[in-house]
């Protein structure tokens, strides 16, 4: 798997290549540490806010939501190795929880795309 750090302005470009094939956009925590990136997801987030995209196509077909992959775009956060979302809907995000700088991240990866 080949990860690279991309701008927004990169991220602009990819979603340009690939409009018209895209419907749905899914948002993960990958369960994983910090700095560990998966290819599952077309788009990894890391504990800085960097983006790390592991497609240099977005149409590319990723397993990343079961049953629900193609025409979409996954996108996860890493973090949250040891998460517990419990059945009341309280989520203990464990000792890597996601930091504010990715969901910053996250919120304008979802603007641009």
């Amino acid at each position: 798997m080949v990860t690279k750090r991309i701008t927004l302005d990169e991220l602009r470009q990819l979603a340009a290549r690939a409009r018209g094939n895209i419907d749905k956009i899914y948002l993960h925590w990958s369960a994983g540490n910090y700095h560990q990136f998966f290819s599952d997801y077309h788009l990894n987030i890391d504990s800085d806010g960097a983006v790390m995209a592991t497609t240099e196509d977005l149409t590319e077909y990723k397993a990343h939501t079961w049953r629900r992959n193609s025409r979409a775009i996954g996108i996860a956060l890493a973090c949250c190795v040891d998460a517990v979302a419990h059945a009341d809907g309280h989520i203990d995000f464990g000792n890597v929880p996601p930091t504010e700088l990715q969901i910053d991240s996250m919120a304008k990866v979802v603007a641009v795309l």
